[in-house]
């Protein structure tokens, strides 16, 4: 599941930010190793943990699709390695229909599924636990890892010119 290009290869020590909310956007991320926690700072300046990632998870794509700046933090929580995918790669994807595509649309829609059960427990008044069903979604799983040994060759000849 390596990628072999240096630059993109990134490892992280606990408490490190992997991206920063409110900043631009110039590459996604897939998490190889270790554990990661999505954070949204809110007004009043409160932080609030909207997921915890696990090995073979996606982010990073929300601003990168959108063009907006970044919705949350990332901040690794155990030595985390991440593979980091530039915006150009992202882009070149898109235009393609390159691997890649299908799981970003498969992670955005559980994302979505998850936020829409999450948004009814709130209105009903339920708790709901901080839970990581995206990034334990054996499907999905599946098909990133299947992505990343596509994307392989794709970002060595990107890298490469």
């Amino acid at each position: 599941m390596a990628i072999q290009v240096a630059h993109h290869d990134r490892v992280y020590q606990p408490g490190a930010m992997i991206v920063h909310q409110d900043t631009p956007a110039s590459s996604l991320f897939i998490l190889k190793t270790g554990a990661a926690m999505v954070v949204k700072q809110v007004e009043g300046g409160r932080d609030v943990t909207l997921d915890v990632l696990a090995p073979g998870s996606l982010f990073g794509e929300m601003a990168l699709i959108d063009g907006s700046h970044r919705s949350a933090s990332v901040i690794a929580v155990q030595i985390s390695s991440c593979i980091e995918l530039p915006a150009a790669l992202v882009a070149e994807q898109l235009r393609i229909g390159g691997p890649l595509i299908p799981v970003v649309l498969r992670v955005l829609a559980l994302r979505l599924r998850v936020t829409s059960d999450q948004l009814a427990q709130l209105r009903s008044g339920e708790q709901f636990p901080v839970a990581n069903e995206v990034s334990q979604d054996p499907d999905t799983a599946r098909h990133m890892a299947k992505a990343v040994r596509e994307l392989e060759t794709q970002v060595l000849r990107f890298s490469q010119g």
